[in-house]
C-alpha cells in the first residue's frame, strides 16, 4: 500500500505491544484508541487525520475517528 501514496502522505503503523510479548497496558477499545491518538499527535498534532485499520485495528481506527470528531478534529 505505501507505494500508492506520495511523499506528502506518510504512513505510520501502530502495533499493539502484546504482539511482542509485552503486557497489555490498555484493555478497552476506547483506552487503546486514546493511547494511539497520543502517539499520533506526537507526529501530527492537528488534523485532518486519515486513519485506517483492518481486523481488530479497524475497530480501533473507528474509535480513534470518533474521539477525534468529538474533539472537533477533521477525520
Amino acid at each position: 500500500m505505501p507505494h500508492y501514496v506520495g511523499p506528502d502522505q506518510p504512513i505510520y503503523g501502530l502495533i499493539d505491544p502484546v504482539q511482542y510479548g509485552q503486557c497489555a497496558r490498555h484493555k478497552r477499545v476506547e483506552e487503546i484508541a486514546a493511547h494511539y491518538l497520543e502517539e499520533v499527535r506526537t507526529i501530527q498534532p492537528a488534523g485532518p487525520y486519515f486513519i485506517g485499520g483492518y481486523c481488530f485495528g479497524a475497530m480501533i481506527a473507528f474509535e480513534m475517528a470518533q474521539q477525534l470528531r468529538r474533539g472537533g478534529e477533521g477525520v
